[in-house]
């Protein structure tokens, strides 16, 4: 608020001009909680929308791991702090020292067991059919325990999910090896270019892969078929890119201009780069136009030139796209998680269009 009445103005103003008294008040307050054996966990989250301008946001995020520094060693008073990764890229190289809370850093990232094991717990609680089968399969029993939840130790481990996952699925993704194998296929489609998926994206594709086996491979051999898994990743890539449009609401624009210039990917660097600049840089400029209501990855006043990078650098950051040098030339690939969902064609690869 501008509001310099407003309450919360002005503690933020008092704290500005008092910082040593808050920082002893922070300590006294630690110790004291220490002392009683009680813990204060405060967490801290969505940072990237106090501002529109993500140089203010970067400076805030700054002062914000500073407090973390100084407060690292606290017993009583814990704090947790969610960052985006734009915005702790351009907020830690100003922190003296950052990098001793960087190191310790936990990282929201699944890997394809876990994300396996999630989706097997989850259908366990609520079929008996389930949990029958996967016995018959593999040999292990899922029990109950003090929660009356059933659990089950081997749903986890790699070997027992890939004879499990391969009596549903079958071998591989249609008649042979060069289909894919179908084990890792859900996993290595639905990842983005830092090699994440997102457990809600994973849930979503199996959900969507069961309800068109059933709707219409009904007859076929397996109990999920193949091109079903493959409607699954388009369905997960859909709702990955809505998902997204919250808080990077310029990734569409980004990337649609590939497909409305009828370009596939991998795409020269060069190339999309002049797309962007197109038509007096229209694709930048619409993207200058959602300030009032995105983080933009570039400060107001910055050239195209300053731009471009700020957008390439974002995009690889947050894991939109990846970058890989090929006879001297650089290309662009995007991950299919959101390739799909922006209807850009791939030569090789899971189609943008469902198989009829």
């Amino acid at each position: 608020s501008t509001d310099q009445f407003d309450p919360w103005t002005v503690l933020v103003t008092w704290a500005g001009q008092h910082s040593e008294r808050l920082s002893y008040g922070l300590a006294l307050l630690d110790q004291q909680l220490e002392q009683s054996r009680q813990t204060a966990l405060v967490v801290i989250d969505a940072i990237d929308s106090v501002s529109h301008d993500l140089s203010q946001v970067a400076a805030m995020g700054a002062g914000l791991l500073r407090i973390l520094l100084e407060l690292r060693f606290a017993k009583g008073l814990r704090i947790k702090a969610f960052f985006r990764e734009d915005v702790l890229s351009r907020a830690s190289p100003s922190v003296v020292d950052g990098s001793k809370l960087l190191n310790n850093r936990v990282l929201l990232q699944w890997n394809q067991t876990e994300l396996y094991g999630l989706a097997f717990y989850r259908i366990a609680q609520h079929s008996t059919y389930f949990r029958a089968q996967f016995k018959q399969i593999t040999g292990f029993t899922w029990r109950q325990d003090g929660a009356q939840r059933y659990v089950c130790d081997k749903a986890s481990d790699e070997n027992t999910q890939k004879l499990f996952w391969r009596a549903l699925v079958g071998d591989y993704m249609g008649k042979a090896a060069t289909k894919g194998h179908s084990y890792p296929y859900i996993y290595n489609h639905l990842s983005d270019g830092l090699g994440r998926v997102a457990p809600r994206s994973f849930l979503v594709a199996l959900r969507e892969a069961l309800v068109v086996t059933v709707g219409q491979y009904a007859e076929k051999l397996y109990v999920i078929h193949h091109e079903a898994i493959k409607d699954g990743v388009r369905k997960a890539s859909t709702d990955r890119a809505e998902e997204l449009k919250t808080e990077y609401a310029w990734i569409e624009p980004a990337l649609s201009c590939i497909r409305a210039q009828k370009e596939t990917v991998p795409i020269d660097s060069a190339t999309l780069e002049s797309i962007w600049l197109a038509n007096d840089a229209a694709v930048l400029n619409e993207i200058d136009d959602m300030r009032n209501k995105a983080l933009i990855p570039w400060r107001s006043d910055a050239g195209n030139t300053s731009k471009i990078e700020s957008l390439r650098n974002t995009l690889d950051q947050i894991g939109v796209i990846k970058s890989r040098m090929k006879a001297d030339c650089e290309r662009i690939e995007i991950p299919d998680i959101y390739r799909l969902a922006y209807k850009i064609g791939r030569k090789v690869g899971i189609s943008t269009s469902k198989k009829t």
